[in-house]
Formats: structure tokens, sequence, C-alpha cells
């Protein structure tokens, strides 16, 4: 292993930037396998996650993309209009006496 990376440090910079791109692809790959995996694993109650959850987690980003995009529509339309009031305070301000 040390010998593997000696030879990488000798590489020009655009080859060790290659290479750590490839090497975090890979970490993320794994990552996100294992991750998707965990959703149909079993739970303490006897079912899977899966059953007692209807959703995939594409469905759920699916529907946050879809409501955010709904709000920001709603506030272009006008729909969205809110009016927000300041509490009232007794804050007075004087200028600076010359």
């Amino acid at each position: 292993m040390r010998k593997y990376l000696e030879n990488v440090r000798s590489k020009p910079a655009h080859v060790r930037q290659f290479y750590a791109l490839g090497v975090s692809f890979c970490i993320t790959a794994i990552i996100f396998v294992f991750w998707m995996g965990t959703f149909g694993v079993s739970t303490s109650s006897g079912g899977t996650y899966a059953e007692h959850k209807e959703s995939s987690p594409f469905n759920v980003i699916g529907a946050a993309v879809s409501d955010g995009f709904g709000s920001i529509k709603d506030l272009f339309d006008g729909r969205g209009e809110r009016s927000y009031e300041a509490p009232e305070n007794n804050i007075i301000v004087t200028s600076p006496r010359r």
C-alpha cells in the first residue's frame, strides 16, 4: 500500500485529482448502497420497515421538491401573500444635539 501511495504521489496533479475523484465516488457509492439496503431491514415489531412506511426515499424527495415548487408558484401567483407586522415598541429616536 505504501508503494502504491508513493507511486500516486509521483504522478502529475491532474492524475492525482482523477484518482481522488474515483476514490471519493466509490466510497460514496458504497455508502449509498448500504443506506438503500437499510430500508429492507426488519424492525422490532416483526415486519419490515418498508411494510410500516409505504413511501420510498425517492417518493419522499419527489414530494418535497414538488411541494417546494408549489410554494414558489403560489408566491408568484399572489396566493402565498402574507403580511408581517413588527411588534410596536416604545423606543424614541432623537437626533444628536449640535
